[in-house]
């Protein structure tokens, strides 16, 4: 949400310190198009890792066959930040950079939280999940998480925007099924083996008012416009999970091998500038638009702790991406009866 504002602010803020006639702004809707498109880059690798991850479960084998249990998570992804999504030499005309820091007004609080998200910018989430025991030591699970719509429209609405001003809404449901391979006896530990599928969306509106600006020799209009970010994952993979039993305490680690089918899509509809200089004036239309893909297989490994009291436990775990070096953690509860 904080880069949709920074958008708007890039679109108020675009055409200061521009010679009015003296530059091809087509390029312009280049720039901006080079602009989703990095954000994109800089999107869809946390979105994957996020969507694959708070399954609940850490320790290899839960036991006690049959069994039910719900569980409750909440972590987030460390993304590598924005820093790449505000270097100037991927626009030609588009100075991020300077607008983000007029924009900021030296604030010294703002610019310290720019300089931390330049490198390091979480991306959170929560997930929920049931899942049952079966015979023979195969175990079914079931996660669901949604940000609906409305939530967005009520937080809106409290914070004084128009109707339909701010689009936010996101969906995460997954299945996954495991079988264990070497029950937790005596000196050995838990060998689990499984197979998951996870799909998440996630959907980004804002609605861009129209801008009047004067430049002193000139006057700048900028049409009301519509900016719309849409992501897609759906991930296939299997998982190797380890753990030992030691009192209430049960470290595990696991291998997952995930491969993702990720689409990002962004576009601004409807953007005009006109420009008037001394009763003559000029239109550009811009359509600035950016796709990315991403299709291959990932690897993450993950380790952690669960503190386990009879059929409840607690379990904290982190996980990272050897391709993307992105660091994930997470905690949660599970009830299992």
């Amino acid at each position: 949400m904080k880069r949709v504002v920074f958008l708007t602010v890039a679109v108020c803020m675009l055409f200061l310190g521009v010679s009015v006639f003296g530059q091809d702004f087509t390029s312009l809707g280049n720039d901006f198009s080079s602009l989703l498109e990095q954000f994109g880059k800089e999107l869809a690798p946390s979105i994957f890792q996020s969507s694959v991850s708070g399954s609940g479960m850490g320790e290899a084998e839960l036991g006690n066959f049959p069994h039910f249990y719900f569980s409750s998570t909440v972590g987030v992804v460390f993304s590598h930040g924005i820093g790449n999504l505000l270097n100037n030499s991927n626009y030609e005309l588009l100075n991020v950079s300077g607008l983000v820091d007029t924009a900021l007004g030296g604030n010294s609080s703002f610019q310290g939280v720019l300089d931390t998200i330049k490198t390091m910018l979480p991306y959170p989430s929560a997930r929920i999940a049931v899942g049952i025991g079966m015979a023979s030591g195969w175990e079914l699970q079931v996660l669901f998480a949604i940000f609906p719509q409305f939530v967005t429209a009520t937080i809106s609405g409290i914070a004084g925007l128009e109707e339909n001003t701010v689009t936010f809404n996101s969906l995460n449901t997954g299945l996954r099924i495991r079988k264990v391979l070497i029950s937790d006896t005596g000196g050995f530990p838990a060998v689990s083996l499984g197979l998951g599928y996870t799909f998440s969306n996630l959907n980004i509106g804002y609605s861009i008012p129209a801008i009047e600006q004067s430049g002193g020799s000139f006057n700048l209009s900028l049409s009301s416009s519509t900016l719309s970010i849409a992501e897609t994952v759906n991930s296939v993979g299997i998982n190797l999970a380890i753990s030992k039993r030691l009192s209430v305490f049960i470290p595990f680690f696991g291998v997952d091998a995930w491969y993702q089918f990720n689409n990002y899509s962004a576009n601004i509809t409807g953007l005009k500038a006109t420009i008037d200089v001394s009763g003559t004036e000029k239109t550009y239309d811009f359509s600035p638009s950016a796709n990315y893909q991403i299709i291959d297989l990932s690897v993450l490994t993950s380790a952690g702790l669960e503190i386990k009291l009879g059929g409840f436990a607690i379990t904290t775990v982190a996980i990272f991406s050897p391709s993307t070096l992105t660091l994930s953690v997470g905690t949660g509860v599970r009830m299992q009866f």
